[in-house]
């Protein structure tokens, strides 16, 4: 490059720039928060040589700007391009699934978690600059009832984030294959109302609005299906199936979300992949209610498991357990879930440990528990410990894992009485309060 047509001196507010001759180009870093919209540099020229535009113009630096040197017949062009130091994080994620928003220009990050979360030690994971130093270090475990502050150091700066977390309201969604909650089939239709009256900030959501992306289930702490319409098949169907719907569902539990699923919804832990055994023995698939004035009562048996958070501030009744050949071998206690008189269309959906099909794989409560991961709860009512067959169940909640799902299968859990209004359900209160335990349950 001829030196008569050169830049010698390039600077900024004192700052000097870094002259590279060879690839005609000049870099200016200035310190932080620096306003480049309008600064007026100091070039400095070789004798006899000009340059455009001239020495102290005021230029806008967000990009690059060209400037021309001329002397006689000779000119060289420099592209010069100025750089604010600044180090950013650029994400902030707690606990592994929660991201911050990240406002780098007020230097601030807000974190949403879930109603209930424990704020007082949270682990937190930080991207931000390269080559920057962050304090505290990304990983660590913070506590964010109060704000905490995070300090980038870079370049001889230091840039500081206040850090904050606030809990959402807890919500509670009820899932459905209607496209809105008054076209719910009936027994559907009377659990939705019943939760919608119970919960604050209750929610009808769709399978088509999971599928189409409108639905976002990490909005919700705990969740129920209850599939109970007759004309359905017996398994879980599209759009529950679809593949999106189903990993929408599988990132909610291993999110911590909670998942109440009753009556056919059972059928879909196999979808989850949180068991390869489904609940095979299913059965009532029809609108004719049985029933009447002269009736018994329905309800399940938790014999040696009344002592869970699910079993709590129910009425219980004795009731004789029949051995072969109607000789009674003792009572145990039951909990009642439809009076007499009540009509029912005896839906049920659950493992039968005297089945066939399972023989080879799990014949006790204590096998299905170790071969599913579940815990088997309660029965019919008829039914006393050991249980013969496992229509409540839970799938526990997973450290740092997966949330928790329960599967309530019994053929007494009914809501509508197959519309019948003649008589009233005077085990209403059972059934009510066993449905609150179970979603409270899920919700810690």
């Amino acid at each position: 490059m001829p030196a008569e047509v050169a830049i010698t001196g390039f600077s900024i507010e004192g700052v000097a720039g870094t002259i590279d001759n060879d690839k005609m180009e000049i870099e200016v870093v200035l310190p932080p928060a620096t306003d480049v919209t309008m600064v007026a540099p100091v070039v400095e020229v070789s004798e006899g040589a000009t340059v455009t535009p001239p020495s102290g113009m005021v230029q806008n630096f967000t990009g690059p700007v060209t400037y021309t040197v001329v002397n006689g017949s000779l000119y060289n062009e420099y592209i010069v391009n100025v750089e604010v130091i600044d180090a950013m994080i650029t994400s902030f994620i707690v606990d592994g699934k929660y991201q911050g928003s990240v406002n780098n220009l007020a230097r601030t990050v807000t974190v949403t978690v879930p109603y209930g979360t424990d704020l007082s030690s949270v682990s937190a994971y930080v991207e931000y600059t390269d080559g920057a130093a962050l304090s505290p270090a990304t990983g660590g475990t913070i506590d964010l009832r109060n704000p905490v502050t995070y300090t980038l150091s870079y370049q001889g700066y230091d840039f500081v984030y206040t850090v904050t977390a606030s809990q959402r309201d807890e919500a509670f969604a009820f899932v459905g294959y209607a496209p809105h909650q008054t076209q719910l089939p009936g027994d559907e239709k009377a659990a939705f109302e019943w939760m919608d009256d119970n919960y604050a900030n209750c929610h009808y959501i769709s399978f088509q609005g999971i599928r189409d992306g409108s639905v976002n289930l990490a909005d919700y702490d705990v969740i129920w299906w209850h599939y109970y319409e007759p004309n359905y098949p017996f398994e879980p169907v599209a759009p529950a199936t679809d593949p999106e719907v189903v990993q929408a569902f599988k990132d909610y539990i291993n999110g911590g979300g909670g998942l109440y699923l009753s009556t056919f919804a059972c059928e879909y832990v196999v979808n989850l992949g949180i068991t390869v055994y489904s609940p095979f023995n299913k059965f009532g698939n029809s609108l004719d209610p049985i029933g009447g004035p002269d009736v018994g009562e329905w309800g399940i048996s938790a014999d040696g498991n009344y002592d869970h958070p699910v079993f709590q501030n129910l009425d219980m009744d004795f009731r004789e357990l029949a051995e072969a050949e109607g000789q009674w071998q003792r009572e145990h206690q039951v909990v009642m879930l439809q009076g007499p008189g009540v009509n029912r269309s005896n839906k049920g959906c659950l493992w039968n440990l005297e089945a066939g099909e399972t023989i080879e794989v799990f014949r006790t409560v204590e096998e299905w528990n170790q071969v599913t991961g579940g815990i088997g709860l309660g029965s019919f009512d008829w039914d006393g410990y050991p249980l013969q067959r496992i229509a409540l169940a839970e799938f526990p909640r997973i450290e740092n894992g997966r949330g928790p799902v329960f599967c309530n299968g019994a053929a007494s859990y009914e809501w509508w009485n197959c519309g019948d209004t003649g008589y009233t359900n005077s085990r209403r209160g059972n059934l009510e309060t066993l449905t609150k335990n179970i979603i409270d349950h899920l919700r810690k």
